[in-house]
């Protein structure tokens, strides 16, 4: 370790761990070395646009301990990068997760960046239902995208709205973007039954990231979402739909 002593050292050290112990990637990057980047430059508070020229500059003996405990966490917990750093990126916009959320990465981003065309007339959406909403990053992402829309987040967890709030703030859409707390589908197929108020809505995202089946799925240990929350993977079942 004596031998490693700039931010290309770590990430080059990084990555060789990462491949060493056959780490699954998927969680807003694709191989090892991008992995290492992204969790050394966290590290050290740098932005992962980091001019060049930085990367030759040394660390600290304190960077070099937290450097090496995230990549050894990384690797001996497996812990997803985005629960390591305490943020993933979907649309072109960052938000904050934690263990209480699935991690974003869907194909919706597309959609939601063209404003859902072709599939919905812009104009035409008012209001929008995140079903399932987690951190919330599809829904904020819509209200992004499309400033005159009103969007409800609805999820059985407690914990995921938190985390959903947090990002909601950090966009200031509290005017626009609202939390639905647990709750049932009404019988009308276009409004959602919340506290006895009914809410209704032109268009509904929902991004799964598995396939629901009737009986519970331990997600944990045998889908590629392993360390995420189990609740997630069958949450569809939970508000019964």
């Amino acid at each position: 370790m004596r031998f490693l002593l700039s931010i290309t050292d770590y990430i080059r050290w990084g990555a060789s761990r990462f491949n060493e112990a056959g780490l699954f990637f998927g969680h807003g990057t694709s191989n090892a070395l991008d992995e290492a980047a992204a969790l050394v430059l966290h590290a050290l508070h740098l932005p992962p646009d980091l001019p060049t020229n930085w990367f030759d500059s040394r660390l600290t003996e304190a960077e070099r301990r937290k450097v090496v405990s995230l990549i050894r966490r990384r690797i001996d917990e497996r812990i997803p990068l985005p629960y390591l750093t305490g943020e993933s990126w979907f649309a072109g916009l960052r938000f904050h997760v934690n263990e209480h959320v699935l991690i974003p990465r869907s194909p919706i981003a597309e959609l939601v960046e063209a404003g859902f065309e072709p599939w919905a007339a812009t104009a035409n959406v008012k209001r929008i239902l995140d079903l399932c909403c987690g951190s919330g990053c599809i829904g904020i992402a819509a209200a992004v995208y499309l400033p005159e829309t009103q969007v409800d987040l609805l999820d059985i967890s407690d914990q995921a709205l938190a985390v959903a709030q947090e990002n909601i703030q950090e966009y200031a859409l509290e005017d626009r973007v609202r939390r639905v707390p647990p709750a049932r589908l009404a019988k009308t197929p276009d409004r959602l039954s919340a506290g006895g108020e009914l809410l209704p809505f032109e268009a509904r995202v929902f991004a799964h990231p598995h396939p629901v089946k009737p009986e519970r799925v331990e997600c944990r240990a045998r889908l590629p979402g392993a360390n995420q929350p189990c609740d997630a993977c069958d949450v569809a079942l939970g508000l019964g739909l």
